[in-house]
């Protein structure tokens, strides 16, 4: 027979205030109060355990059983989770409607899918008490289920953040150490902060629906062979360094590279007309090397292509450069070809 353990009082009414919660096992459990505990000990597979009080606090690490399905907040979005020792969910999947914070801990999505059922936050600085941060990480595809929900997150200022493929609305990074998404992203924007944090983009294949512009102002790596539709545009408007390794491509938007100089770091193509015949203006500020890879360039039958960056400044180096197609190319750096 099903079992399930269930605390119903809603947030105050119902609140959960003991030393340690232990639950072993049981096909669901509920909690609709506010939680205020040492540990929450899980010994078992506990099928989908939910949370939803408005008010929640874990004094150490909670670590989830491998299996168990948990639910953080609900669809209005007005619960808050701190887990003061950091959080870790090993095996089962996560639907989060909430603001999750740690006080400089691990939080960490090991298992499935991720899934927000409302805009989101989740803070590894609790709120800047701890600038430091720590690491937050989805092993697993995050998503909204087409439901365009947003995600922002801030690790601090040494925490790592980590993503396998997103599909939400708008994800945006507060603060981090690094950014590294390896799988495939689908975002209506990828929203950046004025921070020294890099960030790294290994997906086969990445849409991003508005105007992107990075103005974190650490490296930022497009591709590992894979494709970028920046369908809104593309900058770079803190002149961040750049390296490219793969297709960029937009459909009639600005591409505008900034001054912060690109490095060709596998064979690549950047253009600004995918579907959109005039295409629009392709911009260098500084430096362009690949060594021994090939860059071929379209900015469509009306873009510009400029090179804008003054003699070693502007440096183009390439083993061959292509231009497929534009309305007019400036060169001002040096340009050295191999072939």
């Amino acid at each position: 027979a099903a079992s399930e353990i269930n605390f119903d009082g809603v947030d105050a009414a119902g609140a959960v205030t003991v030393n340690n919660l232990t639950l072993n096992s049981g096909n669901s459990s509920t909690m609709a109060g506010n939680i205020e505990i040492t540990d929450l000990i899980t010994t078992g597979e506990l099928g989908t355990m939910t949370m939803t009080g408005a008010s929640n606090t874990f004094a150490n690490e909670i670590s989830f059983a491998n299996g168990t399905a948990i639910v953080l907040g609900d669809n209005l979005g007005e619960n808050t989770f701190n887990f003061n020792g950091g959080l870790t969910l090993a095996g089962g999947t996560a639907s989060v409607g909430a603001d999750i914070t740690s006080s400089g801990d691990v939080i960490n999505f090991a298992g499935g899918q991720v899934t927000l059922i409302t805009d989101s936050t989740i803070d590894s600085t609790i709120a800047a008490g701890n600038p430091d941060g720590a690491d937050v990480s989805f092993a697993g595809l995050l998503t909204d289920a087409g439901n365009t929900f947003d995600l922002a997150i801030d690790a601090g200022n040494s925490g790592a953040i980590s993503f396998a493929a997103v599909n939400i609305a708008d994800l945006t990074i507060s603060d981090a150490d690094t950014v590294v998404a390896t799988g495939d992203l689908t975002l209506n924007d990828f929203i950046t902060e004025v921070q020294p944090y890099s960030v790294t983009m290994q997906g086969a294949n990445n849409t991003f629906t508005q105007a992107v512009d990075f103005t974190n102002t650490g490296l930022v790596t497009l591709g590992d062979g894979g494709t970028f539709d920046f369908d809104g545009g593309l900058s770079f408007s803190q002149n961040a360094p750049s390296a490219i390794n793969g297709t960029i491509r937009t459909s009639g938007d600005v591409i505008d590279f900034g001054s912060g100089g690109v490095t060709v770091a596998g064979n690549s193509s950047v253009a600004t007309d995918n579907g959109v015949a005039p295409g629009a203006a392709i911009d260098f500020g500084g430096t362009v090397f690949g060594g021994a890879f090939d860059l071929a360039l379209d900015a469509g039958t009306g873009g510009a292509i400029n090179f804008s960056g003054v003699d070693a400044f502007g440096a183009v180096t390439l083993d061959v450069l292509t231009l497929t197609d534009a309305a007019s190319v400036a060169i001002a750096g040096d340009l050295n070809l191999t072939q």
